[in-house]
């Protein structure tokens, strides 16, 4: 099981590429970095297929914003948090999992996780892990939890991130875009040769 540490993480939000507000797509950029060695993941560094379009089963993705946790209760909340990642980690149908906290150190963490598919995710949610986390979440939220959930655009595959020998040292970044809808395919082309080139960057775990 991986640690869950405070990570360095920076959130932005980018402003439209069009004057139009009424009528956008949104798109998440998840880029990680590392400061140190990384261990080497075939899936990962097989770059010369990362791009390719595949027919496969739609994965579910889903960001959270937790919002502000109660100060007296974060240590319960991590530590119930931590425990249902650790678990649904070895569920067969989950690609990856991990809790953020933003790097200025505020206690409004952020979740991220993917599963092979909506099923997975549904039989993730029916565990007593799950729901013994929720209960915790719930008396240690100062209001309420937001999330988005998310698709794989079909021209960029997300690929599961490569593991950071040291978690305190690597650098993440969450970027939201809004994109008006006459610019979605061209967005799309543009990042997917940027995908290409930070997937090939010196120290990158993650890009998608």
């Amino acid at each position: 099981m991986e640690q869950l540490k405070k990570q360095g993480l920076t959130f932005s939000q980018h402003t439209p590429f069009a004057a139009c507000m009424l009528s956008i797509s949104m798109f998440l950029a998840i880029m990680v970095f590392a400061c140190g060695p990384r261990e080497q993941q075939s899936r990962h560094m097989d770059k010369p297929d990362s791009l390719l379009v595949t027919t496969r089963i739609e994965t579910f993705q889903e960001i959270g914003f937790f919002g502000e946790v109660k100060k007296e209760q974060w240590d319960g909340f991590v530590e119930a948090v931590r425990n249902n990642i650790s678990h649904s980690r070895r569920e067969q149908g989950n690609i990856s999992f991990s809790l953020y906290q933003p790097a200025d150190g505020q206690l409004q963490p952020i979740w991220f996780e993917r599963f092979k598919s909506k099923a997975d995710h549904n039989y993730h949610k029916e565990q007593d892990y799950f729901k013994n986390a929720i209960s915790v979440i719930q008396r240690s939220l100062a209001g309420e939890a937001k999330s988005i959930s998310l698709k794989e655009p079909d021209a960029i595959p997300a690929i599961p991130p490569a593991t950071a020998k040291s978690t305190g040292s690597s650098h993440h970044v969450i970027t939201l875009f809004e994109v008006s809808r006459g610019n979605t395919n061209a967005f799309i082309d543009a990042m997917a040769s940027s995908a290409e080139w930070h997937r090939n960057a010196a120290g990158n775990l993650e890009f998608n």
